[in-house]
């Protein structure tokens, strides 16, 4: 067993990204389907935190400049030519995490950047809540360290299962599933994970989505 590399974190995220759908507080590792379609419900840190594949869920500020994964690993945004993320974004390489406080997105290298966007899904290039392709929008990044995943295989820990979608051809997006723009669940987050707060108010609310 190993830890993932860079060129497996690309790999993860082309592999998966049209088969996610943004959710607000989802994460692919958990295979939680957003209701009324068959894409994996999941929104920005946690599309992030399995394409590094780290052992539990973390926010977006993890990759920020005081972050678990952040600090000395983190690089704030040296330029603007609004041009090329390499040049604006000196020292970034595909497997990066870009940061802005209250989100992230995964550079992919090509001037590309993977990003669990909105949950207002027909906004999004992709169709589900996804965008793929150059933004500026970020404050810096913060470089791949692969200590901080967890042991992998690709042999043995292949995502993709043969009965699932493997990336031959693009499967078709659904139309987004109501009003997702507030789910109406709070997360807190304590000792790396996420605790779903079940108040009534909210529980009524989240409802309306299952």
């Amino acid at each position: 067993m190993a830890k993932l590399n860079r060129a497996q974190v690309v790999e993860r995220a082309y592999s998966w990204y049209r088969r996610c759908g943004y959710q607000w507080g989802g994460w692919v590792a958990n295979m939680v389907t957003v209701a009324g379609t068959d894409l994996i419900a999941t929104d920005c840190s946690g599309w992030t935190s399995w394409c590094w594949n780290t052992p539990t869920r973390h926010t977006s500020g993890s990759w920020g400049p005081t972050g678990y994964f952040g600090g000395s690993n983190y690089r704030k945004r040296s330029g603007f030519s609004g041009k090329s993320i390499e040049e604006d974004y000196v020292g970034i390489q595909p497997g990066d995490v870009l940061w802005r406080d209250g989100h992230v997105g995964l550079y992919v290298g090509n001037n590309t950047i993977i990003q669990a966007s909105t949950a207002k899904w027909a906004n999004t290039n992709v169709g589900n809540g996804f965008n793929i392709g150059p933004d500026f929008q970020f404050d810096g990044f913060c470089s791949f360290d692969g200590s901080f995943s967890a042991d992998y295989d690709p042999d043995e820990d292949n995502p993709i299962d043969d009965n699932g979608w493997d990336g031959s051809e693009d499967p078709p997006v659904p139309t987004p599933p109501g009003d997702q723009s507030d789910p109406g669940l709070a997360y807190l987050f304590a000792d790396n994970q996420y605790t779903k707060r079940k108040t009534r108010q909210q529980l009524k609310h989240y409802r309306r989505f299952m």
